[in-house]
């Protein structure tokens, strides 16, 4: 089978990015019933990016965990790897051996060819369509209705 990291990595950040414009539109509507600032919607809506800043600090931790993980390969050893317990460390090590030959084929093969593979798909990760309408749905919703205001 193939290994594939990215829905992982994606879904997360798609997750942070999901909640955090939530969470941004959500202070911008309650900062403009409250009508904290008065009548300045500038200020508005650079307390309104608060959240973004937070939602920036989460995806670069996110990024720089897959890089981090990804990078860990290259010293990848199976003796280290935690199993919950002895049955499953018996069951994967004679599975490894079965389709690797030997342990030692298999952590050259994570080491070289599996990590070399992960890095290059870790520079090409994308977003899918879905998920961007999904995040920005909030943002936009937020911002129609206080369009719509305008003309009622």
């Amino acid at each position: 089978g193939k290994v594939t990291l990215s829905p992982i990595f994606v879904e997360t950040g798609v997750l942070v990015m999901f909640l955090g414009a939530h969470a941004a539109s959500l202070l911008v509507q309650i900062i403009m019933l409250t009508e904290v600032f008065g009548d300045s919607s500038l200020v508005v809506y650079f307390v309104g990016l608060l959240p973004t800043y937070i939602i920036i600090h989460l995806l670069r931790k996110i990024i720089r965990g897959k890089h981090n993980m990804i990078e860990s390969l290259e010293t990848f050893v199976l003796s280290d790897a935690q199993c919950r317990n002895d049955f499953d460390r018996e069951f994967i090590q004679n599975a490894i051996c079965a389709w690797y030959g030997s342990e030692k084929a298999f952590e050259d093969f994570v080491r070289h060819d599996l990590r070399e593979e992960l890095l290059g798909m870790a520079s090409t990760t994308s977003i899918p369509l879905p998920y961007i309408g999904m995040v920005a749905a909030s943002v936009v919703s937020s911002t129609f209705d206080c369009i719509t205001s305008l003309f009622i």
